[in-house]
């Protein structure tokens, strides 16, 4: 199964922001990606942890970037951590 957001509901502008991010709540819990956007996490020093760590935000990440349209992204790109996006 595909995770990600119909290209229709993709965010293309601000007017849209309530209704995708009604999407992506849901895609980030069904996910368990969650606590990663809830609150500012540090990063984890136990190397287990780290790259769990590192596999959920590079996860989250790429649904941020999959649900929105390509002009909006770069003001979004640069940012570390989904939380920031």
């Amino acid at each position: 199964m595909a995770i990600g957001i119909r290209h229709e509901d993709r965010l293309d502008g601000p007017g849209y922001f309530n209704p995708w991010k009604e999407h992506i709540f849901l895609l980030f819990e069904e996910q368990e990606l969650w606590d990663i956007m809830e609150k500012v996490v540090q990063n984890p020093t136990n190397p287990t942890e780290l790259v769990k760590f590192n596999n959920k935000n590079v996860k989250s990440k790429r649904i941020i970037l999959d649900s929105i349209r390509d002009h909006v992204i770069a003001h979004v790109m640069r940012n570390k951590y989904p939380y920031e996006m």
